[in-house]
């Protein structure tokens, strides 16, 4: 396919990874674009939202855990904030989900999801959910096959790629922080590196001061606008 957008590049890099494929006999890597109608929103999101070709600030988490009733697989959309913030019609479960439900409060308070978007693109370090038997894991955990940790390095380059503007902003201070802060520093992706607390863990511990961490996404979203100059 035709690869002269940010949406099409994106797309086409989606098109590249599994669908479903078991890894062990005990662990699966499964593809937030795994079925027709996830597929189908994720494509409507992105020809409404990059069908330019401006470099974008990038945001990058872990990795998408659950596949729920209400995932889109649009990163941190889920089907209320891709029909009422996105204004993309869909019929996936309305109930929220606390990561999409902080996100969108930012995205709103940022100015809305086209001013948003134009600018940013919020993604993951490995995009693949990872489940062994019932449980869902993050790329970086120790007793999961060496080839998770081993790929981010080819996945970050290929999503840079698409059209980084230089700056990446890391969501989630822990483990992600620091794996993919090493790794910038050894491939030179990105020039100017910031990180902030993950939606869930300030949803579920600091939702007393959830007005300061969204005001805060907001200074540091402007803040990577100038480093890029964007």
């Amino acid at each position: 396919m035709p690869t002269d957008t940010f949406s099409q590049r994106v797309l086409a890099f989606y098109e590249t990874l599994d669908k479903f494929r078991w890894v062990t006999p005990d662990v699966a890597v499964l593809s937030p674009l795994n079925d027709e109608k996830r597929t189908e929103a994720v494509r409507a999101f992105y020809e409404k939202f990059f069908s330019d070709n401006d470099p974008r600030v990038y945001w990058l988490g872990i990795n998408p855990s659950r596949v729920r009733r209400t995932s889109t697989g649009v990163p941190y959309t889920d089907g209320f904030a891709l029909e009422t913030f996105c204004g993309i019609e869909n019929d996936f479960d309305k109930r929220r989900e606390l990561t999409s439900d902080f996100f969108y409060r930012f995205v709103e308070a940022y100015g809305g999801s086209a001013a948003f978007y134009k600018r940013h693109y919020p993604g993951a370090a490995f995009p693949l959910s990872i489940l062994r038997k019932d449980k869902y894991c993050n790329y970086y955990d120790r007793d999961l096959p060496a080839e998770f940790s081993e790929s981010v390095p080819g996945l970050l380059k290929q999503q840079a790629e698409i059209g980084s503007a230089g700056v990446l902003i890391i969501i989630g201070s822990g483990d992600n922080a620091r794996i993919l802060g090493r790794l910038n520093d050894e491939l030179k992706l990105f020039n100017v590196v910031h990180v902030v607390e993950h939606p869930r863990y300030i949803m579920q511990y600091k939702s007393a001061d959830l007005d300061s961490y969204v005001a805060k996404y907001v200074d540091l979203a402007r803040e990577a606008e100038k480093a890029a100059g964007l």
